[in-house]
């Protein structure tokens, strides 16, 4: 078997195993009756273990298309729901584009926080106090190209953005950094409101 050391928003490897918090078994098994279901437990493995398998597909998959920017919930569930540029992209940015100005006054950046990796308290053992997928640094910039706000040292899940003064743009560019190397920069949505 093959592993890859990249990581990526909303892809985690799985195994079946126990979970003493609940049961002595890697199936939970309630007491016939109960009307509580059996079912396996599928858990991902804390880092840095967990590696995901190191694979390629023809035709290539697109699940991090800028799409995501502006649809769905701010977390992986079926799909990774992120937008996520290539490692290989030295500076990536996305846009939300308008045909006519708009005028706002928030913006609200979601980024990946690792919810899929459980950090229960500070008694449970955890290899980092960053999260390796969330973005770090990030600038966003109007269609004039004035730096509207700029992010660093970031940790947390959403960049909220209130401007002193309304702002009309036809345009609003997030360029973000690539949080490690390896990890893709990842961004659930973006949000610009009135």
């Amino acid at each position: 078997m093959v592993l890859s050391d990249q990581r990526l928003t909303g892809v985690l490897a799985l195994s079946q195993k126990g979970l003493r918090a609940v049961s002595k078994t890697n199936i939970q098994s309630p007491p016939e009756g109960s009307g509580i279901d059996t079912f396996p437990f599928w858990l991902p493995a804390r880092r840095p273990g967990g590696k995901n398998l190191a694979m390629r597909a023809e035709p290539a998959l697109a699940p991090f298309d800028a799409q995501h920017l502006t649809t769905g919930p701010d977390r992986p569930e079926d799909t990774p729901n992120a937008w996520a540029p290539g490692l290989e992209d030295e500076n990536p940015w996305a846009e939300l584009s308008w045909e006519s100005p708009q005028t706002l006054k928030h913006v609200r950046v979601s980024f990946d926080t690792d919810f899929d990796h459980p950090m229960e308290s500070a008694l449970m053992e955890h290899p980092e106090n960053i999260s390796p997928f969330c973005v770090r640094s990030a600038r966003l910039i109007d269609d004039a190209g004035q730096t509207l706000a700029t992010l660093q040292d970031n940790h947390q899940s959403h960049w909220d953005i209130r401007f002193d003064q309304p702002v009309t743009t036809k345009r609003l560019r997030l360029e973000v950094d690539h949080p490690d190397t390896g990890c893709p920069a990842a961004v659930f949505r973006i949000r610009a409101f009135a």
